[in-house]
Formats: structure tokens, C-alpha cells, sequence
């Protein structure tokens, strides 16, 4: 949000108007979209985004439905373990980046500019990172970071945690590529890929 008119756009306005239902949750990380919502569309549940703020990492008091946990956080056990409400943290679990990243939260900033305006913003975005990345989409996996299907049963649900989201940032490729390491069956996972990405390609997307 750069000013409080874009706070009225119509088609925004138009899609909170019809998915105003009490279960749609919406997403937010600026104070002034926020106090819009919560004055506008009071029946939403509002998640906290990590973008809220670059170091206060969760609130979990009853501010908020949900607040999602900065993904470089999900090794920090000594911060995992002090969060009271744990049922109110949502972690994201397919993480590429390395546990000490410099730049991790100016670059979920710019993906999410980029992914706001388009590249037509007419401000210069750098989403590069120059930080030696050990890991990509295929071997996410392989990342400290990344919550894998055993870690979370394991080690995270013991601890109590029962909220998981696949960041949906990237390629159509890693996009792919994540919901069926989580969602599909090893069986198989080459199988719904090879369907996925055959539909990615007939379809131009």
C-alpha cells in the first residue's frame, strides 16, 4: 500500500465484498490495510504476515486468527519452544535459503513487490541474491530450514504446532515440485509431476 487510495480499489474491494463468509482469512503486513479491514470487513480472521514487521518475528495473542512465523526462524527452537500460543502460529515449511541469510527479509519484500505490481511499479527491485545458495527447488528438501513430512510429525506437532503452509512463491516448476513432496503419495510423485507440468505447458501458463 503506498497511500490510502489504493485502499478503495474497486476490484479489491469488490473480491472481500463476496468472500466476506467468516472462514476466508486474509493476509496482511501494512497498518493501514489492516485497520481498513478490521473497520470495513469486521467478520474477516486476520493472519499477521511476516512482512509485518522486519523484528518482531509472531504475535500470538489474540490480535490476530493467525501470525505466521519468518520461515529463518523454524531452527530456533529455544524461540519455538517460548511461544505460549503455539496454536496460533502458522509455519511455512519449504524453505531454499540458508539459516543465516543476510537478506531474508528485503527479499520476501521485493518477491512481494514483484509479485504486486508486476514489475511495473516504476521503482527498481533487486530480487537477486548474491548470498551462496546451497539449495533450489529440487533439493529444498536437503535445506536446515525445510520442515519435511517427518520433521513436521516428529519434531514440530510434538512441540505442539499444527498450522504448515507451502509458501506459493516461485516457478510453476517449484511449485510443483513442493505439493508433491507434501501432497502426493512417493508412489506417485514423478507421476501427478509429469501431469502437472504437461498441463503447465498445454495451457501457457
Amino acid at each position: 500500500i503506498k497511500d490510502d487510495k489504493e485502499l478503495y480499489d474497486s476490484y479489491a474491494n469488490y473480491i472481500m465484498e463476496n468472500l466476506d463468509n467468516r472462514i476466508t482469512q486474509v493476509l496482511v503486513a501494512n497498518p493501514l490495510l489492516e485497520q481498513y479491514i478490521r473497520e470495513t470487513y469486521p467478520g474477516y480472521p486476520i493472519v499477521r504476515s511476516i512482512l509485518a514487521s522486519e523484528n518482531v518475528y509472531y504475535d500470538d495473542s489474540d490480535k490476530y486468527f493467525m501470525s505466521v512465523l519468518r520461515k529463518h526462524k523454524n531452527t530456533d527452537f529455544d524461540l519455538l519452544k517460548s511461544i505460549k500460543n503455539k496454536d496460533k502460529i502458522e509455519l511455512l515449511i519449504n524453505e531454499t535459503c540458508e539459516e543465516n541469510c543476510p537478506r531474508a527479509y528485503t527479499h520476501y519484500l521485493e518477491f512481494s513487490k514483484i509479485q504486486r505490481y508486476k514489475n511495473n511499479s516504476g521503482e527498481e527491485i533487486h530480487n537477486e541474491c548474491s548470498y551462496d545458495r546451497r539449495y533450489n527447488f529440487k533439493k529444498f528438501h536437503e535445506s536446515p530450514l525445510c520442515l519435511t513430512r517427518d520433521k513436521i510429525k516428529e519434531i514440530y506437532e510434538p512441540m505442539g504446532f499444527k498450522h504448515f503452509k507451502i509458501s506459493g512463491r516461485g516457478s510453476h516448476g517449484s511449485i510443483v515440485n513442493y505439493y508433491a513432496h507434501y501432497m502426493v503419495k512417493p508412489e506417485w510423485t514423478w507421476d501427478f509431476m509429469s501431469m502437472m507440468m504437461d498441463a503447465i505447458v498445454r495451457d501457457g501458463m
